[in-house]
């Protein structure tokens, strides 16, 4: 069976082109997706090895973003006109194959290249028909796209009637859940000009002892409560966990089920920390926020409202991605509490460019040194590295600190400079901007 090869830029689509594989994934259940070809052995050719995952492939999913045709390198140079970029690679060894279907996806808002902006080998690329993803109405521009690609490959799709749930099974004796609310992290209210800062989960309050046993009455004794991952001896055998809780959103919660070694091992993306959003990968995003150790156990997730900023991390091995306003998220019974204070930044401010400033969020040191381009001086393009601009500019050491962004407009020009070990890079006319407040 032929599969599908996603194409896209780490520094313009990384977390849209997951959430992507993802979804047809489970839309177009038994095709091979193919993502990220950057692990070509050193040696091989390029085109020889790109030709080589598309002989198995019928469709090339090209994802464009909004900084897809001007990513630079470190010399300042774009890279779509560099003949080895492996981006271009990709699209025109596609293109050149007359029996695979090259479709443009459109994410975060960006617009279709015009064909004398791209290399002579890409202009074809810009005659294709495109389809727009966009997070308001996901789930249905991913539906269309599953169905195009089936029809291209000849395989069947999910049918749309099932696509989104799953009909879990329970034993003969009926499970119970009840729905109780939960502590959830919180957006504080805010006046205009007041910094935004991301509060904490709060763990759930105890419920007041009845009257009975505040006088003294004998009182049956509650049964102790669940410990996550761990079964009591008498306690009924517990289902497995879907792969995300976004497959059924009626499904009421605190809801309890088994994750095991191959479903954290084989899971997909996850989206957050502490709260992620609910079509995360629910066993990968258990044992990030250490509720089960890698080898599965039993959690409890529960349902929490939606975010306009989830902020991914490295812990207990899972790396999770960051992503911007979502509608349904989910958190976990018995994990530990995020530390009181502002929360980690995003990687970029444009992640989401309806999150209101001043924002206020911590820089560690990872997510410096391991940073993204940044782009100008004082004034930085919105997708520049958020906490490499911070180290630039000197509001913040190298080992990190507390930084508040502002959103600036767009600039006719970015200057780059080497300041404080940082060095960023020049970039010509951009529609959003950021800059700090001095401390």
């Amino acid at each position: 069976m032929q599969g599908i090869f996603i194409s896209y830029r780490r520094q313009d689509s990384q977390s849209a082109a997951g959430r992507l594989a993802d979804d047809i994934k489970e839309d177009v259940p038994g095709v091979v997706v193919f993502r990220d070809v950057e692990t070509i052995e050193p040696g091989v050719d390029f085109s020889d090895a790109i030709n080589r995952a598309l002989q198995s492939c019928g469709v090339l999913l090209a994802v464009i973003g909004p900084r897809w045709l001007s990513v630079m390198d470190d010399a300042g140079r774009r890279r779509l006109d560099n003949p080895d970029d492996y981006t271009r690679i990709e699209i025109a060894t596609a293109l050149k194959r007359s029996d695979v279907r090259v479709i443009p996806i459109l994410v975060e808002g960006a617009t279709m290249p015009e064909s004398k902006d791209l290399p002579d080998n890409l202009q074809a690329l810009a005659r294709r028909n495109a389809l727009e993803l966009t997070d308001g109405r996901w789930r249905y521009d991913i539906s269309r796209l599953a169905d195009t690609v089936s029809q291209a490959l000849g395989v069947p799709a999910k049918p749309p009637a099932t696509r989104n749930r799953q009909w879990i099974g329970f034993g003969a004796a009926a499970l119970v859940l009840v729905a109780t609310a939960m502590g959830y992290m919180s957006w504080r209210a805010q006046a205009p000009g007041t910094p935004v800062v991301i509060a904490p989960v709060t763990p759930p309050v105890a419920a007041p002892q009845s009257n009975e046993a505040r006088v003294g009455i004998p009182t049956s004794p509650a049964p102790p409560a669940p410990t996550p991952g761990v079964l009591t001896a008498n306690a009924a055998p517990v289902d497995p966990c879907p792969i995300r809780l976004s497959v059924n959103r009626e499904l009421p919660t605190p809801f309890t089920c088994r994750c095991d070694a191959a479903s954290i091992s084989e899971g997909t993306t996850v989206w957050g920390s502490d709260v992620y959003t609910d079509d995360s990968s629910l066993c990968r995003a258990a044992v990030h926020v250490g509720v089960i150790p890698a080898g599965g156990g039993t959690v409890t997730v529960v349902r929490d409202t939606g975010r306009p900023l989830y902020v991914g991390s490295l812990r207990h091995g899972i790396q999770t991605s960051d992503y911007g306003t979502y509608s349904d998220s989910i958190h976990f019974v018995g994990a530990a509490q995020p530390v009181a204070g502002p929360q980690p930044c995003p990687t970029r401010l444009s992640i989401n460019r309806s999150l209101p400033t001043p924002f206020t969020c911590r820089c560690d040191a990872v997510s410096i040194s391991e940073g993204t381009a940044v782009w100008g001086s004082d004034v930085y393009t919105d997708d520049s590295s958020l906490c490499r601009a911070a180290v630039h500019v000197g509001v913040i050491p190298p080992a990190g600190g507390t930084v508040t962004v502002m959103r600036d407009a767009g600039r006719p020009l970015y200057v780059g400079s080497r300041r404080n070990g940082i060095q960023t890079s020049d970039y010509g006319a951009y529609s959003n901007s950021m800059h700090f407040q001095s401390r």
